[in-house]
């Protein structure tokens, strides 16, 4: 069994309460992990094109938009994992929970805090790509601009000289 089924194995016989109803962690967390998973598969798909195409800022910004959900749902999975943190250290308190139980509640919430920066750093890094490309966007247009207007000059020149010729 691997470590992280091992450790979904034992949040999952937690129970805590939510508006009154008693329902099991997992069960609790079933709705934000499904999201979260969606999430994670849909901004692997966009990182593999990132990877022919750096430059796409179509898929920078799908990126972005992804990595501030995934951002969102770990933290809404955060705070329900703290919240049940307070209800199983009290149910271990009565002997309702193990500690082992505890414990392994407590890795998950490391495990997802770490998750959320890591998500948090890649939206920054995603961001300031962003903000690159666009500064680099700009320098181009205002070269071609420059450039236009340069083309046109000698343009108007070139005409000015050839009915000059044709004149003469």
């Amino acid at each position: 069994m691997a470590r992280g089924e091992d450790v979904a194995n034992k949040i999952k016989g937690i129970t805590i309460e939510i508006g009154g109803n008693t329902v099991g962690l997992t069960k609790a967390l079933e709705g934000v992990n499904k999201q979260s998973n969606s999430l994670q598969k849909e901004l692997r798909e966009v990182e593999k094109l990132l990877k022919l195409d750096p430059k796409n800022t179509e898929l920078l910004e799908q990126k972005q938009k992804l990595l501030g959900k995934s951002v969102e749902t770990t933290k809404e999975k955060l705070e329900a994992l703290k919240d049940a943190e307070k209800q199983v250290q009290q149910q271990v308190k009565e002997g309702k929970e193990s500690e082992e139980q505890y414990r392994a509640l407590q890795r998950e919430i490391v495990k997802t805090e770490q998750e959320m920066k890591r998500l948090e750093s890649k939206a920054k890094d995603t961001s300031g790509a962003m903000d690159l490309l666009a500064k680099n966007s700009d320098k181009i247009n205002n070269v071609m601009k420059t450039a236009t207007r340069g083309f046109v000059a000698v343009g108007a020149g070139l005409v000015g000289m050839a009915a000059k010729a044709a004149a003469a």
